[in-house]
């Protein structure tokens, strides 16, 4: 049979109910959770028998169900010797007439299974999240429940003919994300073939084998002495990068590239006040030629020209070594310098 819609009636002779329209939304509008906001719809432990539904919308053949606030779900009591899993759904029940978030009892069982979720004539049910309820279990915790959001199969995102298949997309970035970010991570570029992640934080990098972290260091040193700092690393590293800046004034630092060999490292830039000389440029030189100027003494502590240097950054085994010296003539000199490094 052939059907259109819609069209002006004319004394009575076209009328359209509710399920006229959800099937017209639904020829272009796939079901699943509105994409935003990120946690829409998330579930959430409490810490007691009791899980949250965060506030988020789900779209069902046609039919828009809005949750605008926190909603909370009882789980049912655990047994004492076996298992269950509870699933989390989002239901849109036909005879009811309404879109409803509800818990899906599992059976207790040694081996359990999450419910089988129902989609018929009479309902049609989105997977949110399963609830592992372990044996004598007397609060729910984030590592029992786990995300269906995105499982396209389950659940998914809403997507459209118009902006195209978003549970695809959202596939891809994670392949994407899993092979060269993390969650914490806002972008990525390739340098040399290496991966390098911009975070929040700074610059890392995502070569598998990186180790990285983050040292302070407020030691005192003589007039004519030098201090050397070593950081564990582990072995198999060979090469490596840290950022030193000064803990008061972060604008005054370097960035260097190092290895295992002596006499190797190398400057990539430094980054000074606008009112120096060379402003903001990033330069390529040699350890020397800056680290002993007033970038690099800045970079150590808070005195200008204070004749603080650093003589060697390098890999010396399973540590990272770095030699720092106080050339002023006279007077000691207070270190006032973090590092953030990764080696690989």
């Amino acid at each position: 049979m052939i059907r259109s819609s819609f069209f002006n009636s004319i004394g009575g002779d076209r009328k359209y109910d509710a399920s006229k329209f959800a099937e017209y939304f639904n020829s272009f509008i796939g079901n699943g959770v509105f994409p935003m906001p990120l946690d829409g719809l998330q579930v959430v432990s409490n810490d007691d028998m009791t899980v949250t539904v965060k506030e988020g919308k789900a779209w069902i053949n046609g039919y828009i169900m809005i949750n605008d606030d926190d909603y909370i779900l009882p789980i049912d009591v655990a047994d004492g010797v076996l298992k269950r899993i509870d699933r989390v759904v989002v239901r849109l029940d036909v005879v009811d007439r309404e879109i409803r978030v509800e818990v899906k009892k599992g059976t207790f069982a040694s081996s359990p299974v999450a419910p089988t979720l129902q989609r018929d004539a009479d309902a049609y049910e989105l997977a949110l999240a399963d609830i592992n309820i372990v044996a004598g279990a007397v609060s729910i915790v984030a590592a029992n429940i786990t995300d269906l959001r995105d499982d396209a199969d389950l659940c998914g995102k809403v997507d459209s003919l118009i902006a195209g298949d978003i549970n695809a997309l959202i596939a891809d970035l994670e392949a994407h994300k899993d092979k060269s970010a993390t969650q914490e991570a806002l972008g990525h570029v390739r340098v040399d073939g290496t991966t390098i992640l911009i975070g929040a934080n700074g610059v890392v990098s995502m070569n598998t084998s990186t180790t990285r972290g983050h040292v302070e260091y407020s030691d005192s040193i003589p007039s004519g002495n030098s201090i050397t700092k070593t950081i564990p690393i582990g072995a198999g590293k060979t090469k490596g990068r840290m950022v030193i800046r000064n803990r008061n004034a972060e604008h005054h630092g370097v960035l260097v590239l190092f290895t295992n060999a002596s006499n190797q490292e190398i400057i990539v830039g430094f980054k000074s006040t606008a009112g120096d000389g060379v402003g903001d440029a990033w330069t390529k030189r040699w350890l020397g030629a800056v680290i002993k100027e007033r970038f690099g003494m800045r970079a150590l502590d808070d005195t200008a020209l204070s004749g603080m240097q650093i003589n060697e950054i390098k890999i010396d085994g399973t540590n990272i070594k770095i030699v720092i010296q106080n050339t002023h003539a006279s007077s000691a000199r207070t270190l006032n310098t973090v590092i953030d490094w990764e080696v690989w």
